[in-house]
């Protein structure tokens, strides 16, 4: 023990405590300050791993070097022991001692205060926030915020659910922990907004959903034209409320915010929350919003990105034409010139390049590219996963997919999508029914989902219920009589299938109808009037077909000349196309 004392008294004396303390201390702070600022220089997150690693490493050189030297007026010189303690070689032991168990206990300190930290919550929703203004109409504004939110959650890390899912929830009675359950989820986000002319107070709290207890909470204000920071700010406080560790690039992003023009960020506002109604006047409107926008600030990327979406998402619909979708590459192009990392702009662009131009290389780095800078986007996701499809990785797109649904758990349209991705991959249609029969549940009218299930029932032989089914989409769908044709045909009612390829020729003269005519045409045993239609699709470079190849209901049609070479023209897949070109 005394020979303890006497080292701990020569530590003293050697200056090697106060060393030690100011190494530490040095240490965080450059660390610290690295990871606030290397980002911005574009150096890589590794780089402060790097830091942490050389600042451990430098640790016992520094002891080492305080015990053995010290620094006096005279300059810098060896440290002689003390008379009385242990030899020099019996001391130099000791130091290598003191050294060693100094590392092991900083070491293990990080590792028992890592241990220690919170674990992240598995997934967090942020609930509409309540618009606490007298007008009503300022409703769009909260909704704005609201996605914008969610947004920066996810772009900053934060698993959160997609704003699709949680908008039901909008001033509804259910407890936390029921919504919780729903969605899925480990803690809410209920927040307020109050806006008076461009002041704005946000009010938010961090809630338990098991619990139910409230873990967090505070109060923002700020002004519209700093309403990004505002944004950023919450997102910030709301990371560190549910334990998420926000890397150096991430915290850079979100320590910078550039200031909007408020009346062209309001137009946009408007627009996107018409946007969000999805009909056709909506659609209208939000361009007419967007367009409004832009011209009031030509130089903000938001409202060029969203003309983008709006156009995808009309080239998207049963009354997309090719023109929607050149209007929308047009704009993300624009939108990605002012901001390059604008995630919804390379989601409009992936999609452009996938369904439109058909350059699917060139689709897969922009869906990447996307997901990188924002893993929250479902609807992204969930086209990546046809990409998957599409290129042969069956298994990766089942995966993408279920990504999308776990984002926005809600929604009927991802697990319709996952049924129909398994039936055109090989899947046979029996394994695909429980993914639609899920996305029926989800939404009873909905559409695409009615319109999976009927296809797959129709494919098992379930005739009576598939067409039960298509009669139950047809009057909510611009799809017309296509699924019920499909079904009609699979069960031999060969008249009834002529009728409704009737109200399909009478219908929206839309390429998507050309598709479900040769569909249904193709089911009946109809072959050249089934290439006839999709030869009258492909002239209207109608986005699916680069799946010609490969759907199942052309199965029929893969020896036919004239089919070969409709193949051979659309060249995608290439190894498929060159397949059925064989055959």
């Amino acid at each position: 023990m005394s020979r303890l004392r006497d080292l701990s008294a020569e530590l003293k004396r050697r200056r090697v405590y106060r060393v030690a303390a100011v190494y530490a201390g040095a240490a965080f702070v450059v660390v610290q300050v690295a990871e606030l600022f290397l980002p911005r220089l574009g150096l890589p997150d590794w780089t402060v791993t790097l830091l942490v690693m050389l600042s451990v490493v430098g640790f016992p050189a520094a002891v080492a070097l305080a015990w053995a030297f010290e620094i006096t007026p005279a300059g810098v010189r060896r440290t002689e022991a003390a008379s009385g303690l242990v030899g020099r070689r019996g001391a130099g032991r000791l130091l290598t001692a003191v050294v060693v168990v100094m590392v092991v206990l900083a070491g293990g300190g990080w590792w028992i205060a890592g241990t220690l930290r919170p674990a992240p919550l598995h997934r967090l929703a942020v609930l509409p926030l309540v618009n606490l203004a007298s007008d009503p109409d300022q409703d769009y504004f909260a909704v704005g915020m609201h996605e914008a939110l969610i947004s920066e959650l996810a772009r900053s890390g934060v698993p959160v659910v997609a704003a699709s899912s949680v908008r039901r929830f909008a001033g509804s009675p259910k407890p936390a922990r029921e919504i919780g359950a729903e969605l899925r989820v480990g803690a809410l986000i209920e927040a307020s907004v109050l806006r008076v002319g461009d002041s704005i107070r946000v009010q938010a709290r961090l809630v338990d959903a098991a619990t139910e207890e409230h873990l967090w909470a505070e109060t923002y204000d700020g002004e519209m034209r700093d309403v990004l920071g505002l944004h950023r700010l919450l997102t910030r406080e709301i990371a560190g409320a549910v334990n998420v560790t926000l890397t150096g690039g991430q915290r850079a992003r979100l320590a910078q915010a550039r200031p909007l023009n408020p009346a062209a960020y309001d137009e946009y506002l408007r627009g996107m929350h018409a946007m969000s109604k999805g009909t056709p006047a909506d659609n209208a409107e939000a361009i007419r919003r967007l367009r409004s926008a832009i011209d009031l600030d030509p130089a903000d990327p938001l409202p060029h990105g969203g003309l983008a979406a709006v156009y995808s998402a009309i080239g998207h619909s049963a009354i997309g034409t090719y023109e929607d979708l050149v209007r929308a590459k047009a704009a993300a192009d624009h939108a990605l010139r002012l901001d390059p990392e604008l995630p919804l702009a390379h989601a409009v662009l992936a999609e452009i390049r996938f369904y439109k131009d058909w350059d699917v290389p060139g689709a897969g780095v922009s869906f990447r590219r996307a997901l990188a800078l924002d893993p929250g986007l479902a609807g992204t996701r969930a086209h990546y996963a046809w990409w998957l499809q599409l290129n042969g990785d069956l298994d990766a797109a089942i995966a993408e997919m279920g990504r999308a649904e776990e984002i926005d758990p809600l929604s009927p349209r991802w697990p319709a999508w996952n049924a129909w991705l398994q039936w055109w991959g090989g899947v046979p249609p029996e394994r695909a029914l429980p993914a639609a029969r899920r996305a029926v549940a989800l939404g009873p009218d909905h559409p695409i989902a009615l319109t999976v299930l009927t296809m797959l029932l129709a494919e098992t032989g379930e005739h009576d219920a598939a067409i039960a089914t298509a009669e139950r989409a047809w009057p909510r769908s611009d799809l017309r009589g296509w699924p019920l044709g499909y079904a009609y045909a699979k069960a031999g009612r060969r008249e009834d299938a002529h009728r409704a390829l009737a109200a399909l020729r009478a219908g929206h003269a839309v390429p998507l109808n050309l598709w479900g005519i040769a569909e249904v045409h193709a089911a009946l045993g109809e072959k050249a009037e089934a290439i006839e239609a999709l030869e009258a699709a492909y002239e209207e470079r109608f986005n699916w077909m680069i799946w010609v190849a490969t759907a199942p209901p052309f199965a029929t049609l893969r020896g036919e000349p004239r089919f070969q070479d409709l193949v051979r023209r659309v060249g995608w897949p290439p190894e498929r196309a060159r397949a059925v070109a064989a055959d």
